[in-house]
């Protein structure tokens, strides 16, 4: 009789460490799995973050395209009329019939007054003699002086 409750004993030590491995198993898996969705939604999380960047950059860049190409347009468009606003005041300097120069100067006054509008339409700035930027002249800062979040400075 008392090997069989020694036999007994044997089988339910037996069965609960069998059952204490099922659940170490079973953690083990879950923590396993845990980790590996972490690392996929983390690796995920980091590509469409990089994704976006490159789709922010790339408007960027297609935007600073388009501003310069208006840029070139808009000074090439002055530099014309500032050239037809000097070829009329060399044709007025020198036109002696009265009727004539009253046209010219109408004619002038019409040239002017476009190159005006479009030199305020570039801004109020007149495009460098190099054709480049003239190292970008700030904007008059509008903020208070005590302003901390204030750029201007």
């Amino acid at each position: 009789a008392m090997a069989a409750q020694q036999q007994h004993e044997r089988q339910l030590a037996s069965v609960t460490n069998d059952e204490q491995k099922k659940k170490l198993r079973t953690i083990l898996i879950a923590a396993v799995t845990v980790g590996v969705l972490s690392v996929a939604g983390i690796g995920f999380w980091f590509y469409t973050t990089h994704q976006e960047n490159q789709r922010i950059l790339a408007a960027q860049q297609e935007e600073g395209r388009r501003i310069e190409e208006q840029k070139a347009k808009l000074e090439a468009m002055i530099k014309e009329q500032d050239g037809k606003v000097r070829g009329l005041e060399a044709s007025l300097n020198s036109e002696k019939d009265e009727k004539k120069r009253l046209e010219l100067q109408a004619q002038l006054a019409e040239a002017k007054k476009e190159a005006e509008t479009s030199k305020r339409q570039f801004g109020g700035k007149l495009p460098a003699a190099g054709g480049g930027d003239s190292g970008g002249a700030k904007p008059p800062c509008n903020c208070k002086p005590t302003d901390p979040l204030c750029d201007c400075l």
